[in-house]
């Protein structure tokens, strides 16, 4: 198959770590690929395999990425096309204005929760957009049954065209990219006992939560550590409250890193205290490793993932005490949960990827 993977950009988050994981396992099984990057940035760059080929679009705003996308979509109008998230899969739609592709799939990447939280009129605009541009694509996958239905309810498209698919999380080389070194202390001393969280510091996250939550528990128990991965522009004001709390000796803010699976299989805890996800790929990747997860019962994926509490904990948003007493709680037990770590295993891009893959050929309008 010719396999077009679309993407607004390789940042480092959960919509273009699941462009490179299926660029990858394609090319991994002779699929010919191409990867689009409208604007060119992000640390995934140096993941992709280099039998991936990957096309630039070489613009600074996605917006600008109409035209230049439209003249490779009118010459290669027999690939299989996938858009792995809203910004690409609006600027897609816009570009295929006036001809029929061969086959489109658009990934819906997240909720509409940002868009819902809009004014009236900036969100009424928003819906317009997405339904116009989403009525071009011949398939929907969503990531998860919230995102299905907020797709639903607000009218972007019918049921009917929308299918559910976990996302392509856990790449076949995990378990090597975990036994890799690392370097940090606090994870490789003994004495200590490290709670991880990982993703884009944004308000949405709500790493304020966490860290005060961390404080409470850093009370009752000298031993917990909180690590936190992730780059984004909540980064100024998330030091500033662990120095106001007199945290810095036991919080620390680390830089994105490109193989996050040792941290995860070294932390004692991942905590993930989002107001919503849009998947939540980070919870996969650490019961990959067996690790104690905790996370707000939020809307998006977590739930799915977690399966409504069974291989993790899910607190109600908002419940500090009752979120502080489940880290204290799981601080205490010892060693890898084997069950959770089985269970991630439905996340495999080689699993994941060829449903998306039954998608992508099913809906041929060539044939």
């Amino acid at each position: 198959m010719k396999i077009t993977i679309i993407t607004p950009n390789l940042n480092g988050g959960g919509a273009q770590k699941v462009a490179v994981n299926l660029a990858n396992y394609y090319v991994s099984i002779n699929h010919n690929v191409d990867l689009i990057v409208m604007v060119n940035s992000g640390p995934y760059l140096n993941l992709i395999d280099t039998e991936v080929n990957i096309i630039f679009l070489s613009i600074d705003k996605i917006r600008y990425a109409i035209f230049p996308l439209r003249k490779y979509l009118k010459v290669n109008k027999e690939r299989y096309y996938l858009s792995v998230m809203r910004d690409s899969n609006i600027i897609t739609g816009l570009a295929s204005i006036g001809f029929k592709l061969n086959s489109l799939v658009y990934r819906e990447a997240s909720t509409l929760d940002k868009i819902k939280n809009l004014n009236f009129i900036k969100k009424n605009i928003w819906y317009i957009i997405l339904q116009f541009t989403y009525n071009k694509a011949d398939k929907i996958i969503a990531n998860s049954n919230n995102t299905k239905d907020d797709l639903v309810k607000y009218s972007i498209t019918s049921s009917g065209k929308i299918i559910v698919i976990v996302n392509p999380v856990l790449p076949n080389n995990f378990i090597e990219l975990a036994n890799e070194d690392i370097t940090d202390k606090w994870f490789l001393d003994n004495e200590l006992k490290v709670i991880l969280s990982v993703g884009r510091l944004s308000t949405e996250k709500n790493y304020k939560f966490l860290i005060e939550c961390f404080f409470q528990l850093s009370k009752v128990n000298s031993s917990a550590r909180l690590v936190i991965i992730g780059e984004g522009n909540e980064k100024d004001n998330l030091n500033n409250l662990i120095n106001d709390l007199n945290l810095e000796n036991i919080v620390k803010i680390l830089n994105f890193k490109n193989n996050i699976y040792p941290y995860f299989k070294y932390a004692h805890i991942f905590a993930l205290t989002s107001d919503f996800e849009g998947f939540g790929n980070v919870l996969v990747e650490a019961l990959s490793q067996g690790t104690s997860v905790i996370s707000t019962n939020c809307h998006g994926g977590p739930k799915m993932i977690l399966n409504n509490g069974e291989f993790g904990n899910l607190i109600p948003i908002g419940q500090k005490q009752l979120y502080v007493e489940t880290l204290n709680k799981l601080l205490k037990i010892n060693g890898k949960d084997t069950i959770s770590m089985k269970h991630s295993l439905n996340f495999l891009v080689r699993f994941v990827g060829n449903k998306y893959l039954n998608v992508l050929e099913e809906y041929d309008n060539v044939c």
